[in-house]
């Protein structure tokens, strides 16, 4: 479903702020629960507009520093400010109630009250921040129209379906405005291909609206397809802020390449500069070497470790191999699994086996012999 075609501009934009503006700040926010450090001094800033997501496995914080810019958790430490406006800081004694920081949130749960209408969960909002009568009508029916639920106004929702429910919430969270909208994994318990349809339907809302977004999710795939910058996090604290591209091309480490997509990973060392450029030869640990780019901040000599995207690699076989290519080599096929739109294979090579996804419709037979090259942009040098 495109809603891009299909949905309106609200007649009563919310706020108007410039786009080079910060809309969100974060600085130095820590939350500990007893001797357990749940965020460690994490910084961010979304601008207006933006779609921001934060990435990361169960427990490293990301769920905690939401709530936090929610107001529904209270901060050890540190300032957060909302159009430029400070609603906690530790410093000064400020806690600004959730319900006075014109956000909304989306459950995972979709906290859609079963007794109520589908009308009356979307307009709840409205209604507690005493809207007139006229305004709750026109902004209801407009929000329930926004979401393609305009005939189910009158409808339970413990009759609705799970993904009916979802659009309800969704309704909810932009009928009175809001300034930010925060979600909360908002799509972890519908089945695969109602998921896939709902990140598109979200980011096309948000895109249309304009709305400045905070998202957390452990799905790196929805992390891709829906953001505009990314932060990954682990134990509490940020691992590498980029936009979803340059996150999966240039991870900044090795928990950053195992976490966002499927990445081989190698130990070994920078020999030298290939030349001009950032590209260096790698000398891996099993032996020999591999060109390679090394765009770290501070880029050295000593141990280090190579990413390789298992996408990248490509396999041909003898006679058809790409001359004057640096990074070729002979190569065996040792395993192959079916996975449908991709066939993985592992591959051994005189420095090592290597994991190579490559379409259906290139085959090769376990324990043939293949050409592997992969281009040195994208055998990116690392940090352990």
């Amino acid at each position: 479903m495109n809603l891009e075609n299909t949905i309106a501009v609200p007649q009563e934009p919310a706020h108007s702020i410039p786009a080079e503006r910060y809309l969100v700040e974060v600085s130095d926010l820590i939350i500990k629960y007893g001797d357990v450090v749940a965020v460690n001094g994490v910084s961010l800033r979304i601008k207006a507009g933006e779609f921001l997501t934060l990435l990361g496995p169960s427990g490293c914080g990301k769920t905690t520093i939401l709530r936090a810019v929610a107001g529904l958790e209270r901060p050890t430490s540190g300032e957060i400010r909302v159009g430029g406006k400070i609603v906690y800081s530790s410093k000064l004694g400020i806690e600004v109630p959730s319900d006075k920081r014109n956000m909304s949130m989306v459950f995972q749960s979709y906290a859609i009250w079963p007794h109520m209408t589908a009308f009356e969960n979307v307009v709840y909002g409205l209604r507690v921040r005493r809207r007139s009568a006229a305004e709750i009508s026109r902004q209801g029916k407009w929000a329930l129209d926004l979401v393609q639920m305009g005939q189910y106004g009158d409808r339970q929702a413990s009759a609705l379906s799970g993904g009916q429910q979802q659009r309800i919430a969704l309704a909810r969270a932009v009928a009175f405005g809001p300034d930010v909208i925060l979600f909360d994994e908002p799509l972890s318990n519908l089945d695969a291909n109602l998921r896939t349809q709902m990140r598109k339907e979200i980011k096309d809302l948000q895109r249309s609206l304009g709305v400045t977004s905070l998202y957390v999710t452990h799905d790196q795939e929805e992390s891709l397809t829906m953001s505009d910058r990314i932060i990954v996090m682990s134990n509490g604290k940020i691992e590498q802020e980029a936009c979803p591209v340059e996150l999966y091309d240039y991870p900044a480490n090795k928990f950053v390449a195992n976490f966002i997509g499927s990445a081989n990973i190698l130990s070994g060392h920078v020999v030298k500069a290939a030349g001009a450029g950032p590209e260096v030869d790698f000398a891996a640990t099993g032996g020999g070497l591999i060109r390679a780019v090394d765009r770290r901040p501070s880029p050295s000599a000593g141990d280090s470790m190579l990413a390789i995207r298992a996408v990248y690699p490509v396999l041909c076989r003898s006679g058809q191999q790409q001359s004057g290519s640096a990074n070729q080599w002979t190569c065996t096929i040792a395993h192959a699994i079916f996975s449908g739109d991709f066939v993985e294979y592992l591959v051994k090579t005189q420095w090592g086996e290597l994991v190579v996804r490559r379409p259906p419709s290139d085959r090769y037979e376990l324990g043939s012999s293949a050409i592997l090259s992969v281009d040195p942009a994208h055998c990116v040098v690392i940090n352990s």
